[in-house]
């Protein structure tokens, strides 16, 4: 912003430069020429304050150094009689004053010659800020690059860890399966060797050969009670999760 301040400044002092240049070539001083004057000095002051409101103290620094030239004050001058000269004319008509001694005033070559001065000054300035705005929007430009890279590197990397979670889990879940089959088998060659293999058929259909006794499950498998539970955990056979919490307790016992 403090760039494009100073460069609408340096344009604005370029207009004045033509327009003083006229004025004192066809010394022409009328109303309406000074009003273009000073409004087109109200708005590079006013570029200038932005400028100077905006800018780094190494630009400050420059533009500081501009004005401590002689030809700035030289300028200045002249302008001081431009603007005296334009009174005058207001005050008492430019036909009134032939009579009238007026202070003399610059050449337009003399004058030009001050603003250009200037004017080149601000060129020099406006290139070294323009430099540096280049400078800084590259470098901007590769911090964004290098933080969208460093994102998409993150973005990449979360992938990344989410499939292996997920391959861990499922892989997690596989060896749980083949525990619980590994178990059931080992338990029902168990079973089959402790009951025999037409027992354990009759038990898995939940079907005795012989009912209960009144005895509370006394009966065909001896007065412990066991038979009875047996029989129930022969029913929940194809259940994994049944088998391998109900059978080590049966197949512990040796009272059958």
């Amino acid at each position: 912003i403090a760039f494009v301040a100073f460069s609408q400044a340096k344009e604005k002092a370029g207009q004045e430069r033509a327009l003083l240049s006229a004025m004192l070539s066809d010394l022409n001083f009328s109303a309406g020429r000074i009003a273009s004057f000073n409004q087109i000095k109200a708005a590079e002051e006013a570029h200038l304050a932005n400028f100077l409101r905006l800018a780094d103290p190494e630009a400050m620094a420059s533009y500081q150094a501009i004005l401590e030239q002689p030809y700035i004050k030289d300028a200045e001058r002249i302008r001081q009689r431009v603007l005296a000269a334009g009174l005058r004319e207001a005050t008492y008509g430019k036909g009134l004053l032939e009579g009238i001694e007026t202070p003399a005033l610059p050449s337009p070559e003399a004058w030009f010659s001050l603003a250009s001065g200037k004017i080149d000054a601000m060129k020099t300035l406006e290139d070294a800020l323009s430099q540096s705005v280049d400078t800084s929007a590259r470098e901007m430009e590769g911090r964004a690059r290098q933080e969208l890279l460093i994102s998409a590197l993150l973005v990449l990397l979360s992938i990344v860890l989410a499939g292996i979670l997920i391959r861990q889990i499922r892989r997690g879940q596989h060896k749980i399966r083949q525990r619980g089959c590994h178990r059931r088998d080992r338990l029902d060659r168990r079973i089959g060797k402790t009951f025999g293999p037409d027992r354990v058929r009759r038990l898995g259909n939940g079907t005795p050969r012989r009912p209960f006794g009144r005895n509370g499950g006394k009966g065909q498998f001896g007065k412990t009670g066991i038979g009875q539970a047996v029989l129930q955990a022969g029913a929940r056979i194809s259940d994994e999760e049944g088998v391998v919490h109900e059978w080590p307790a049966i197949c512990g016992s040796r009272k059958l």
